[in-house]
Protein backbone atom coordinates (compact mmCIF):
# COMPACT_ATOMS: atom_id res chain seq x y z
CA UNK A 1 0.00 0.00 0.00
CA UNK A 2 2.96 2.27 1.04
CA UNK A 3 4.92 1.50 -2.74
CA UNK A 4 1.33 2.37 -4.56
CA UNK A 5 1.02 5.79 -2.65
CA UNK A 6 4.96 6.66 -3.01
CA UNK A 7 4.40 5.74 -6.57
CA UNK A 8 1.06 7.86 -6.74
CA UNK A 9 2.92 10.85 -5.50
CA UNK A 10 5.58 10.01 -7.75
CA UNK A 11 3.41 10.53 -10.88
CA UNK A 12 2.19 13.70 -9.19
CA UNK A 13 5.18 15.48 -9.03
CA UNK A 14 6.09 14.74 -12.49
CA UNK A 15 3.23 16.37 -13.84
CA UNK A 16 4.03 19.21 -11.76
CA UNK A 17 7.36 19.38 -13.31
CA UNK A 18 5.57 18.86 -16.55
CA UNK A 19 3.37 22.12 -15.68
CA UNK A 20 6.09 24.35 -14.73
CA UNK A 21 7.86 23.57 -17.86
CA UNK A 22 4.89 24.78 -19.58
CA UNK A 23 3.70 28.08 -17.63
CA UNK A 24 7.52 28.58 -18.23
CA UNK A 25 7.16 28.74 -21.56
CA UNK A 26 4.04 30.19 -21.77
CA UNK A 27 5.63 33.61 -20.13
CA UNK A 28 8.71 33.09 -22.25
CA UNK A 29 6.11 33.82 -25.38
CA UNK A 30 3.87 36.83 -23.74
CA UNK A 31 4.81 38.84 -26.25
CA UNK A 32 4.97 36.29 -29.05
CA UNK A 33 2.57 37.15 -31.81
CA UNK A 34 0.01 34.48 -32.30
CA UNK A 35 1.24 32.41 -29.48
CA UNK A 36 -1.38 30.11 -28.09
CA UNK A 37 -0.90 28.87 -24.58
CA UNK A 38 -0.31 25.68 -23.65
CA UNK A 39 -1.45 23.70 -20.30
CA UNK A 40 -1.37 20.00 -19.01
CA UNK A 41 -5.00 18.64 -18.90
CA UNK A 42 -5.17 16.14 -15.91
CA UNK A 43 -6.74 12.57 -15.70
CA UNK A 44 -7.62 11.01 -12.46
CA UNK A 45 -8.93 7.63 -11.77
CA UNK A 46 -11.96 7.93 -12.81
CA UNK A 47 -11.24 9.01 -15.76
CA UNK A 48 -9.27 6.00 -16.18
CA UNK A 49 -11.65 3.41 -14.48
CA UNK A 50 -13.77 5.14 -16.76
CA UNK A 51 -12.41 4.33 -20.20
CA UNK A 52 -11.19 8.08 -20.80
CA UNK A 53 -7.34 6.99 -20.38
CA UNK A 54 -5.31 4.14 -21.39
CA UNK A 55 -4.80 2.45 -18.16
CA UNK A 56 -1.80 1.06 -19.34
CA UNK A 57 -0.21 4.49 -19.28
CA UNK A 58 -1.22 5.53 -15.67
CA UNK A 59 -0.44 1.88 -13.71
CA UNK A 60 -1.09 3.00 -10.30
CA UNK A 61 -4.03 5.12 -11.24
CA UNK A 62 -2.12 8.46 -10.27
CA UNK A 63 -2.55 12.15 -12.13
CA UNK A 64 -1.85 11.91 -15.59
CA UNK A 65 -0.84 15.25 -17.75
CA UNK A 66 -0.96 15.44 -20.68
CA UNK A 67 0.26 18.46 -22.92
CA UNK A 68 -3.01 20.39 -24.61
CA UNK A 69 -3.31 23.70 -26.60
CA UNK A 70 -5.55 26.41 -26.06
CA UNK A 71 -7.50 27.17 -29.17
CA UNK A 72 -8.65 30.27 -28.17
CA UNK A 73 -7.57 33.14 -30.20
CA UNK A 74 -4.96 35.89 -28.59
CA UNK A 75 -6.06 39.52 -28.50
CA UNK A 76 -6.09 41.39 -31.89
CA UNK A 77 -4.59 44.65 -32.07
CA UNK A 78 -4.13 47.68 -34.94
CA UNK A 79 -0.24 48.54 -36.11
CA UNK A 80 -0.72 49.98 -39.32
CA UNK A 81 1.37 48.10 -41.01
CA UNK A 82 0.45 46.08 -44.39
CA UNK A 83 2.40 43.16 -44.32
CA UNK A 84 0.87 42.41 -40.36
CA UNK A 85 -2.02 40.31 -40.66
CA UNK A 86 -4.12 38.13 -38.27
CA UNK A 87 -6.69 35.52 -39.31
CA UNK A 88 -10.50 36.51 -38.19
CA UNK A 89 -11.42 33.62 -36.19
CA UNK A 90 -9.42 30.73 -34.34
CA UNK A 91 -9.77 27.63 -37.02
CA UNK A 92 -7.37 29.58 -39.70
CA UNK A 93 -3.66 28.72 -39.81
CA UNK A 94 -1.13 30.95 -42.64
CA UNK A 95 1.01 28.03 -44.35
CA UNK A 96 4.58 28.57 -44.52
CA UNK A 97 7.37 26.63 -46.62
CA UNK A 98 9.10 24.60 -44.05
CA UNK A 99 12.79 23.24 -44.17
CA UNK A 100 11.00 19.53 -44.19
CA UNK A 101 7.55 20.45 -45.76
CA UNK A 102 4.58 22.70 -44.84
CA UNK A 103 4.24 24.42 -41.77
CA UNK A 104 1.47 26.57 -39.94
CA UNK A 105 1.51 29.16 -37.95
CA UNK A 106 -0.50 32.27 -36.22
CA UNK A 107 2.43 34.37 -35.88
CA UNK A 108 1.49 37.02 -38.71
CA UNK A 109 4.21 39.68 -38.72
CA UNK A 110 5.58 39.57 -42.01
CA UNK A 111 7.92 41.12 -43.53
CA UNK A 112 9.54 40.90 -47.43
CA UNK A 113 13.03 38.93 -47.59
CA UNK A 114 16.06 39.85 -50.54
CA UNK A 115 14.31 37.73 -53.43
CA UNK A 116 10.60 40.06 -52.57
CA UNK A 117 9.07 37.21 -50.87
CA UNK A 118 7.06 37.51 -47.62
CA UNK A 119 8.18 35.73 -45.31
CA UNK A 120 7.91 34.84 -41.44
CA UNK A 121 10.02 35.95 -38.96
CA UNK A 122 11.86 32.54 -39.13
CA UNK A 123 12.35 33.09 -42.80
CA UNK A 124 10.04 30.55 -44.04
CA UNK A 125 7.90 31.95 -47.56
CA UNK A 126 4.58 32.67 -46.62
CA UNK A 127 2.49 30.33 -49.21
CA UNK A 128 -0.43 31.31 -51.59
CA UNK A 129 -2.35 29.48 -54.00
CA UNK A 130 0.11 29.22 -56.91
CA UNK A 131 3.28 28.41 -54.06
CA UNK A 132 5.63 31.05 -52.72
CA UNK A 133 4.34 34.82 -52.62
CA UNK A 134 6.96 37.33 -54.80
CA UNK A 135 6.03 41.02 -55.19
CA UNK A 136 6.86 42.90 -57.71
CA UNK A 137 7.53 46.86 -57.20
CA UNK A 138 4.25 48.57 -56.67
CA UNK A 139 1.38 49.94 -53.87
CA UNK A 140 0.68 46.32 -52.16
CA UNK A 141 -3.28 45.92 -50.89
CA UNK A 142 -4.10 42.77 -49.26
CA UNK A 143 -7.78 42.33 -48.92
CA UNK A 144 -10.21 40.73 -46.32
CA UNK A 145 -10.10 37.59 -48.35
CA UNK A 146 -6.32 37.55 -48.48
CA UNK A 147 -5.79 38.31 -51.87
CA UNK A 148 -2.89 40.17 -52.39
CA UNK A 149 -2.97 43.07 -55.33
CA UNK A 150 -0.03 45.29 -56.36
CA UNK A 151 -0.68 48.43 -58.63
CA UNK A 152 -4.37 46.47 -58.34
CA UNK A 153 -3.00 43.30 -60.47
CA UNK A 154 -3.82 40.30 -58.25
CA UNK A 155 -0.98 38.34 -57.23
CA UNK A 156 -1.58 35.62 -55.48
CA UNK A 157 -4.11 34.75 -53.08
CA UNK A 158 -3.00 33.89 -49.26
CA UNK A 159 -3.60 30.02 -48.43
CA UNK A 160 -4.98 29.42 -45.12
CA UNK A 161 -5.32 25.83 -43.80
CA UNK A 162 -8.50 25.55 -41.41
CA UNK A 163 -7.44 22.87 -38.66
CA UNK A 164 -10.41 22.42 -35.99
CA UNK A 165 -7.74 21.96 -33.52
CA UNK A 166 -4.24 22.44 -32.60
CA UNK A 167 -3.72 19.75 -30.72
CA UNK A 168 -3.91 17.74 -33.85
CA UNK A 169 -0.74 18.99 -34.79
CA UNK A 170 2.77 18.92 -33.46
CA UNK A 171 4.37 22.01 -31.76
CA UNK A 172 7.31 23.33 -33.19
CA UNK A 173 7.76 26.36 -31.20
CA UNK A 174 7.85 29.42 -32.06
CA UNK A 175 4.55 29.66 -32.86
CA UNK A 176 4.99 27.30 -35.73
CA UNK A 177 3.54 23.50 -36.16
CA UNK A 178 3.53 20.90 -38.36
CA UNK A 179 1.27 17.75 -39.18
CA UNK A 180 -1.24 16.41 -41.97
CA UNK A 181 -3.57 19.34 -42.52
CA UNK A 182 -6.85 18.47 -44.70
CA UNK A 183 -7.78 21.69 -46.68
CA UNK A 184 -11.60 22.73 -45.53
CA UNK A 185 -14.18 24.38 -47.48
CA UNK A 186 -16.69 24.64 -44.79
CA UNK A 187 -15.55 27.61 -42.82
CA UNK A 188 -14.53 30.38 -44.49
CA UNK A 189 -11.81 32.18 -42.87
CA UNK A 190 -10.45 35.87 -43.40
CA UNK A 191 -7.22 37.54 -43.17
CA UNK A 192 -7.26 41.10 -41.14
CA UNK A 193 -4.24 42.93 -42.28
CA UNK A 194 -2.52 45.62 -40.86
CA UNK A 195 -3.23 43.90 -37.35
CA UNK A 196 -1.38 41.51 -34.81
CA UNK A 197 -2.62 38.67 -33.00
CA UNK A 198 -1.26 38.78 -29.74
CA UNK A 199 -0.22 36.49 -27.77
CA UNK A 200 -3.08 34.51 -25.75
CA UNK A 201 -0.99 34.36 -22.37
CA UNK A 202 -2.18 36.08 -19.73
CA UNK A 203 0.59 36.86 -17.10
CA UNK A 204 -1.61 37.14 -13.92
CA UNK A 205 -3.47 33.49 -14.76
CA UNK A 206 0.24 31.84 -14.76
CA UNK A 207 1.71 33.21 -12.23
CA UNK A 208 -1.75 32.18 -10.33
CA UNK A 209 -0.88 28.70 -11.41
CA UNK A 210 2.46 28.12 -10.94
CA UNK A 211 1.72 29.62 -7.10
CA UNK A 212 -0.56 26.45 -7.01
CA UNK A 213 1.57 24.16 -8.38
CA UNK A 214 4.18 24.47 -6.25
CA UNK A 215 2.29 24.14 -3.64
CA UNK A 216 0.64 20.80 -4.81
CA UNK A 217 4.59 19.48 -5.67
CA UNK A 218 5.73 20.83 -2.03
CA UNK A 219 2.84 18.80 -0.52
CA UNK A 220 3.65 15.23 -2.19
CA UNK A 221 7.08 16.15 -1.30
CA UNK A 222 5.84 16.38 2.24
CA UNK A 223 3.81 12.95 1.87
CA UNK A 224 6.64 11.16 0.33
CA UNK A 225 9.11 12.54 3.49
CA UNK A 226 6.48 11.32 5.80
CA UNK A 227 6.37 7.90 4.12
CA UNK A 228 9.77 7.55 3.97
CA UNK A 229 10.06 8.22 7.90
CA UNK A 230 7.51 5.38 8.45
CA UNK A 231 9.13 3.10 6.92
CA UNK A 232 12.60 3.68 8.45
CA UNK A 233 10.59 3.34 11.55
CA UNK A 234 8.80 -0.17 10.80
CA UNK A 235 12.42 -1.32 9.50
CA UNK A 236 14.27 -0.16 12.22
CA UNK A 237 11.64 -1.93 14.74
CA UNK A 238 12.11 -5.10 12.71
CA UNK A 239 15.22 -5.12 12.63
CA UNK A 240 15.38 -5.05 16.97
CA UNK A 241 13.21 -8.27 16.52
Amino acid sequence: MATNALAISALSMQADVKRIELIGQNLANITTPGYRRVFTATHSFPDIFNGNVSPERFPYGGIAAEKKIDNRVGPIKSTGKILDLAIDGNLGFFELAGANGPVYTRRGDFSLDARGRIVSADGFALMGDSGEIFLPKGKLDIDANGVVKVDSVKVAKIRIAVIEDANSLTELGNGLYSGLVSQSNKEVVGVVPGHLEGSSVVSMTEMVNMLETMRHFEANQKLMQGYDEVLSKAIQKLGEF
